[in-house]
């Protein structure tokens, strides 16, 4: 716009036409730059977002199955021990202790064995995930960047076509 302005005020005329087509090359220009500026937000900055939003997703899943294979553990732990109370008391001859013992394993039983089958829920999940994740994310995000670099390049040919066709009235000023 700036550009385009000062050729009204220019006597020599092909000084001034170089000038009119330096103008039009400038708006030229800043359209493949809004194009580029588009492509980078939305074609590669969206499958970056996505990206990065599957990767936090299977973090989380990760630190759960962590969790879990914590808390199974801790539980065959505590398992052990009220066997152990339990041989003990039965040594003993503690009859109430005993029962007490018998209850305690009976709850740690199923402790330890609801810890095992939401470890293994969790494992297969995640496994199907990644699955998932290797046969379609994979393919997804190769063809956003081959679709974004395709993007740049044809943007970029614009911009040295547009530069192409401005270079013959530059040549002719004298």
């Amino acid at each position: 716009a700036v550009v385009s302005t000062q050729s009204t005020g220019e006597d020599n005329a092909s000084l001034r036409r170089a000038i009119t087509k330096l103008s039009e090359l400038e708006n030229n220009l800043s359209t493949v730059h809004s194009e580029m500026a588009d492509s980078d937000l939305f074609v590669f900055g969206e499958t970056v977002k996505d990206y990065i939003s599957i990767i936090q997703a299977a973090k989380a899943a990760f630190d759960e199955r962590v969790k879990t294979f914590s808390v199974w553990e801790s539980s065959q732990s505590t398992l052990a021990k009220k066997r152990e109370a339990k041989n003990k008391a039965t040594l003993q001859g503690k009859a109430d202790r005993v029962a007490q013992c018998d209850e305690d394993i009976r709850f740690w039983e199923g402790k330890v064995e609801k810890c095992q089958e939401d470890f293994e829920v969790i494992s297969k999940n995640l496994k199907e995930e990644i699955r998932i994740f290797e046969e379609i994310w994979v393919r997804d995000i190769k063809e956003s960047a081959i679709s974004y670099f395709q993007k740049l390049i044809d943007c970029e040919n614009q911009i040295v076509g547009h530069w192409k066709e401005f270079l013959p009235e530059a040549k002719i000023i004298n």
